[in-house]
């Protein structure tokens, strides 16, 4: 007991200073602070991650101290599945209150999670900068498929929930609208710093004058227009499953178009377009990360590069999390960034979702080697960088 006083002491200390300095920062800078009104900030500058990080690790172990085990269990959930299978948050308007439209009864705004939506008064119910978030169609349809694709699939794996030897790309090529929302879900992630695509256009060097650039499996286009709009002269194919890709054109801004263009195409079957960069992710299995960088073998040509964007874990951040601890730990693929606990559990998620959507797991470095090898000898690892 005498310890969990000390830290709870300590913790706030660590708050209360931290946010003074940030708050110092912003102030000098012009920069809004963080608040619920619809009209807030979504994220903060880049320069304050760190401490940004501090006050979040902080605050949240603070929070789970102070609360009693069964507490979170009531928090989340039954909220976000209500607020998604409502209409509320897309009927709500803006800096207008109004009377429980979407919830049916007076009872909803006891499913709301902490700052989802606000009661300004007895019967009356408007958006916070969350709630408002929820209107941003992609955003939408994250919450969508994770409360009817990710949550189920969390307790008994994908397949089994939905009683199919099918893989999820499987199901959802059979399902165009469910794969419409999956791409719409992975474009909502990049909102976050840690899945930002500018880590990928950032960290390569890709001023190749009128290089031609495959994005295999490239959403719909997230990636290539952000390369398109940086670098005036590539041309960028994005390819994808014909339903995930429909109506993507239309998407493409002006000074883009004629430049990033589509094409369907299965990520297993073998690539006939050859290319002088092949970008692409991986949000697989081990056994299907090998077929998918088999794939690409017949259209590599020499000198050929294939740049990946996504995760690589550090070994040590599962220990860390299952231990609760809130300190750093060193990523071997970048030695000059830490982790902060906030990020090891996303990393912990992360694995989790991995593993029941596709029977997969987080990467190290030295997974991504052994992938690459037992793929094909000629692969090599030229570079890892964040």
């Amino acid at each position: 007991m005498h310890r969990s006083s000390t830290r709870i002491v300590e913790l706030a200390s660590t708050i209360n200073s931290t946010v003074a300095k940030l708050d110092e920062i912003l102030r000098s800078r012009g920069h809004p602070t963080p608040l619920f009104e619809e009209v807030a900030p979504t994220l903060l500058p880049d320069s304050v991650l760190d401490m940004q990080n501090v006050i979040i690790d902080a605050t949240s172990e603070l929070h789970d101290l102070l609360l009693s085990p069964m507490a979170p269990l009531f928090q989340e959930t039954p909220g976000l599945i209500l607020i998604v299978s409502s209409k509320t948050s897309r009927t709500l308007s803006s800096h207008k209150p109004s009377r429980y439209c979407g919830y049916g009864s007076p009872r909803g705004p006891n499913f709301f999670p902490r700052n989802r939506h606000k009661e300004p008064e007895p019967a009356m119910v408007a958006h916070t900068s969350i709630s408002k978030a929820i209107t941003d169609p992609n955003i939408r349809n994250f919450l969508m498929m994770s409360t009817r694709d990710v949550l189920p699939a969390s307790v008994k794996a994908f397949s089994l929930v939905h009683n199919t030897p099918l893989s999820l790309y499987e199901v959802f090529h059979a399902a165009p609208d469910r794969a419409l929302r999956f791409a719409r879900a992975m474009k909502a992630l990049t909102v976050h710093p840690e899945y930002d695509i500018r880590h990928g256009i950032d960290n390569y060097a890709w001023s190749l004058g009128q290089a031609k650039v495959v994005d295999v499996g490239g959403n719909r286009g997230n990636v290539a227009i952000h390369l398109a709009r940086r670098f005036p002269e590539p041309s960028i194919l994005v390819q994808n499953k014909e339903e995930a890709i429909q109506g993507a054109t239309d998407d493409v801004p002006a000074d883009s178009k004629g430049r990033v263009t589509f094409a369907a195409h299965d990520i297993l079957a073998p690539q006939t377009v050859e290319a002088d960069v092949h970008l692409r992710g991986v949000k697989a299995n081990n056994a299907a990360g090998i077929l998918i960088f088999r794939a690409l073998i017949p259209a590599l040509k020499p000198n050929v590069r294939i740049v990946i964007q996504e995760a690589c874990y550090a070994r040590a951040w599962r220990s860390l999390v299952m231990e609760g601890k809130r300190n750093s730990v060193r990523a071997p693929c970048a030695p000059d960034f830490h982790y902060q606990y906030y990020s090891l559990v996303l990393c912990s998620m992360a694995d989790l979702v991995t593993a029941s959507l596709h029977n997969g797991r987080a990467w190290s470095i030295k997974d991504w080697r052994v992938l690459f090898s037992r793929a094909d000898s000629r692969l090599v690892l030229k570079s890892a960088s964040r």
